[in-house]
Formats: structure tokens, sequence, C-alpha cells
């Protein structure tokens, strides 16, 4: 029995059917005509995009590897502490960021 805040009683709520779960954690279905909504989690339309820009990103990391790989080799590679630097600060403000620190 409920009581709201004007002191009056509420009758007592329907109890529901228990859900009988076969193995494991398994979600009620939705109670017809209760305005639950539907989500799809699922990927597969997106899987053919997903592969396309895989393949694009790795081709280019690969390109990328390739060209440093070389100037390694020929002694040409040059190293930009500045951007060592920059790179170093913009992590640390990420990950500070993220962790909530220094706030």
């Amino acid at each position: 029995m409920g009581i709201d805040s004007l002191g009056k009683t509420a009758g007592v709520a329907k109890l529901r059917q228990p859900v009988d779960r076969k193995e494991g954690p398994v979600a009620p279905s939705a109670v017809e005509g209760s305005g639950a909504a539907k989500v799809d989690l699922g990927t597969k339309r997106f899987e053919g995009i997903i592969k396309a820009s895989t393949k694009k990103l790795s081709e280019s990391d690969e390109a990328r590897l390739a060209s440093i790989k070389a100037q390694i080799k020929s002694g040409s590679y040059q190293i930009d502490p500045t951007e060592v630097a920059r790179a170093m600060l913009e992590d640390r403000a990420f990950f500070t960021a993220l962790h909530g620190e220094g706030e």
C-alpha cells in the first residue's frame, strides 16, 4: 500500500507475472502497449564501410611506415624535439582531462 503526499492511501498495484528465464540473465520482452522503445545495436549495415576504412587506414599507415624506414636506413630521418614535446603535452593534457585530475 502506498501513501501519497496528501495522506490518502492508494490501492495495491497488481504484480507482474514472474519472467521465466531459461539460462543466464535474459531480459524480459517488452509488454505490448507499454510504449517501450526497441534499439537496434547491430553493426551489420556498417561492416562494409568499416572494412574499407580499415583497409585504407592500413594502406596509408604502411606507406608512412615504409617511408620512415627508408629515411632511417638512409640516415635522413630528422627528429623534431619541438614536435615530440608538443605531442607529449597533448597526451598529458588528454589523459589528465580523461581522469579528471587537476580540477
